[in-house]
């Protein structure tokens, strides 16, 4: 088809509407009102929201680091968060709100729960501890009302759930810990029963039964080969001093030494002179006196004379006499450490049968007062690790919320968008009564020039010219001017109702509420 036949179309359904263009009015008018009176019914929609930021940072965590158990805030936050839509925490915010009041039955209140879980909305910034609570009510107080409940709840319950935690865990952990003191005593008791009874046979400081054996036995033969040696060691000391005394005979004096001299002396003398010279008779007397000298000497080192010894004062001689006798101790010492080991052995062979189930009875006594003192221990370590992250972790030092942004509702409501209803409206208006008016012109076609009947194969002889009446033409222009001001006063309601919505709203509201 070219575009003059198109021309042609169109032409043809435009003169088509025009027949119809009243009928096309009234449509356009009834589907504007019915759009106005619906975009105004459709109630307001409030939104309200508040910011919260979650700060966990705590400057005595860093201090006592290590010193106690320290849990993620974070994940009790994000499960507040998600609890926070359940049905326990959304009645008790319809309780704090007042929103139960108008609710008679248990499905009304369900339909309530229900659209405020849907209306209510919490979201965390990515990577932040930002919380964002948002909740849509067709009341801007409500919404401000049920934001803050919300806001409330979830500061408390996040902040009651970490200090239940603890509270659950300083109670069972105080009664694990008075549950193992008793069986610490317990174990404590029998422990001390069974040392009482059977005093003599716990083992030493040197071990268990076998190990006092073996080292009875190993002491033992140390000290006979001890003994050997003090033996052989004493034989010698007597050799020694046997072969002391014989050489000690032969005694000297300090004036040997001189005597010989002056003896040299007086032999050189003679070989020169007679017995008669002064020189050699002084040298003579000289030896004499010495030789008188000598003999006090000697009988003054022995005082022992009767008996004819002079042994006793000797250094040498005296030196080996001790020694001897440490010997001779050393020797009685070591036989009597034998005597006594043999004495041990007896004693422990004798118990052969008693002393290992003795040992083998405190040993499982004492693991069992090992194994209940090490998880008792445990548990008070745990308790002071309780203590101190109670310091830390308790209350608003766990955790800090700071509202950033406080519960806020703008005045104007986030939806509906009337305007873009009613503008919508208002197209789809035009277009119905359009719309009508065509499809009235396809249902009652008219022919308004030649070539439309030409397509119907009709042979036209000629056609002639019409002119209207003045009084039909000035009853079409006021027709013509009538359409015209209906179409403009069409504009002007659709303008009027998106200048004055919020009041035709509320009008229209509150007449269905009425009705």
């Amino acid at each position: 088809m070219d575009p003059k036949e198109l021309l042609e179309l169109a032409v043809k359904h435009a003169r088509g509407i025009w027949r119809f263009r009243w009928i096309g009015m009234g449509v356009s008018w009834a589907v504007l009102i019915i759009g106005v009176l619906s975009a105004y019914s459709v109630p307001n929609r409030y939104l309200a929201s508040t910011r919260v930021y979650v700060d966990t940072e705590n400057l005595l965590r860093p201090l006592l680091s290590g010193l106690y158990v320290e849990t993620n805030v974070m994940n009790d936050v994000a499960l507040m968060t998600r609890a926070l839509l359940t049905r326990p925490h959304l009645e008790a915010v319809v309780r704090k709100v007042d929103l139960d009041v108008t609710v008679h039955t248990e499905s009304e209140r369900e339909l309530l729960l229900t659209s405020l879980e849907e209306r209510t909305r919490i979201a965390r910034a990515r990577g932040e501890n930002i919380f964002t609570i948002e909740v849509e009510d067709k009341d801007r107080d409500t919404s401000l009302k049920i934001v803050n409940a919300l806001l409330q709840t979830f500061v408390d319950d996040t902040l009651g759930s970490s200090m239940a935690d603890s509270e659950s865990a300083e109670q069972t952990l105080s009664g694990q810990i008075a549950e193992y003191e008793k069986r610490l005593m317990v174990a404590e008791q029998r422990l001390s029963e069974f040392k009482k009874k059977n005093v003599g046979l716990m083992p030493g400081e040197g071990g268990g039964y076998y190990n006092q054996m073996q080292s009875a036995i190993r002491q033992k033969e140390l000290t006979e080969r001890e003994l050997r040696i003090a033996s052989e060691t004493l034989k010698s000391i007597e050799n020694q001093l046997a072969g002391v005394g014989t050489s000690l005979q032969k005694t000297r004096s300090s004036y040997d030494d001189q005597i010989q001299g002056m003896e040299s002396q007086l032999n050189q003398l003679l070989l020169e002179y007679t017995d008669k010279h002064p020189e050699v008779v002084r040298t003579l007397e000289r030896l004499q006196i010495l030789g008188e000298r000598r003999e006090r000497e000697l009988s003054g080192l022995d005082p022992l004379l009767a008996e004819g010894d002079s042994r006793a004062f000797n250094p040498i001689y005296q030196n080996v006499i001790i020694q001897l006798s440490e010997a001779r101790v050393q020797e009685a010492t070591l036989k009597a450490e034998i005597q006594d080991s043999e004495l041990e052995i007896d004693r422990l062979t004798r118990l052969v049968e008693v002393v290992p189930e003795v040992e083998a009875e405190l040993a499982r006594l004492n693991r069992d007062y090992d194994v209940v003192q090490g998880r008792y221990q445990d548990m008070l370590i745990r308790w002071e690790n309780l203590q101190t992250g109670k310091v830390v972790s308790s209350g608003r030092d766990q955790v800090t919320f700071r509202v950033i942004e406080p519960p806020f509702a703008a005045s104007r409501p986030v939806s509906p968008d009337r305007q873009f209803l009613l503008i919508a409206w208002s197209v789809v208006a035009i277009g119905a009564g359009l719309a009508v008016a065509l499809l009235m012109h396809l249902l009652r076609p008219v022919f308004a020039s030649e070539s439309g009947l030409s397509y119907l194969g009709v042979s036209i002889v000629g056609q002639t010219s019409y002119q209207y009446p003045q009084g039909i033409l000035k009853l079409m222009r006021i027709k013509t001017t009538a359409l015209v001001g209906v179409a403009l006063l069409l504009l002007v309601v659709v303008g009027l109702s998106i200048v004055y919505q919020d009041p035709g709203a509320s009008a229209v509201q509150s007449l269905l509420a009425g009705s």
